[in-house]
């Protein structure tokens, strides 16, 4: 956006209104940037954010300065949410809320919105896979558009349950038997062995080029989830949510012997 006002290809006047959401993840050089915009072409910035979420890369706190430069009681505040549609989910999260873990959770319960499973890591595991399962099932059946999320504590859980999902979805032929393993590179830049098959699903962590219809393209940015088509020894065949399916070729370089091009 800075870039596109400076060259003149985004043109703004005071009629311009900038609506910035996750104002915190702006550092203060690029937000003093902002308002010099502001200063300059009369336009308006309307900012939301949360000191308690994700902070700016760069070092400072926008959202503490603007806290000290403008008056007292000029931003509008946001001190309560609810996200609960009944009166007990309300109780609920209000209990949670003031340490009362024990009778929440007791309530949740009672409810069967909560399990709390025994085992060793591989048992709470597997049982956690085999419920993913079950409500995926049950989604699919009433033609939902609904999907299923699983949150972990840390990324060898999320991946311990990932193989788990994995290995009941290859029993039951929704994953391809053609496994090949992949050396990958992470958005951290570390290699690691990433088995992959027909049908798998797999998420980019920067723009991916492919081949689509013949011609060069992106496939997807990060964070994109596509799903895997076929592959090949030159390479993967994806799919995005769209529909697109594009030709992946695998190269060599420095950091790994054999990655997806990435």
């Amino acid at each position: 956006f800075l870039s596109g006002a400076e060259d003149g290809s985004i043109m703004l006047s005071r009629n311009t209104v900038l609506v910035i959401d996750e104002v915190s993840q702006i550092g203060p050089r690029s937000f003093l940037k902002l308002l010099e915009l502001q200063a300059r072409h009369d336009l308006t910035i309307k900012g939301l954010g949360d000191r308690e979420q994700c902070q700016a890369i760069e070092a400072g706190d926008t959202m503490e300065i603007m806290s000290r430069a403008l008056p007292q009681g000029s931003i509008p505040e946001l001190l309560t949410t609810v996200r609960q549609e009944t009166a007990r989910g309300r109780e609920i999260a209000g209990l949670f809320r003031a340490g009362n873990a024990a009778q929440a959770l007791a309530m949740k319960r009672e409810d069967g919105t909560v399990q709390l499973i025994g085992g060793d890591q591989d048992e709470v595991v597997g049982k956690i896979a085999d419920l993913y399962i079950r409500r995926r099932d049950a989604l699919r059946a009433a033609r939902s558009n609904h999907s299923v999320t699983i949150s972990a504590l840390t990324n060898q859980d999320a991946a311990d349950i990932s193989r788990a999902v994995r290995e009941r979805l290859k029993a039951r032929g929704e994953v391809g038997s053609d496994e090949r393993v992949y050396a990958a590179v992470d958005q951290r830049g570390d290699t690691y062995d990433l088995p992959i098959s027909t049908g798998d699903r797999v998420r980019l962590y920067r723009r991916t080029w492919a081949t689509i219809d013949g011609k060069p393209g992106w496939i997807g940015n990060n964070g994109d989830v596509l799903d895997v088509v076929s592959q090949s020894e030159k390479g993967l065949r994806l799919r995005d949510a769209e529909g697109r399916v594009g030709d992946c070729l695998l190269y060599t370089s420095d950091a790994a012997d054999e990655g997806l091009g990435v």
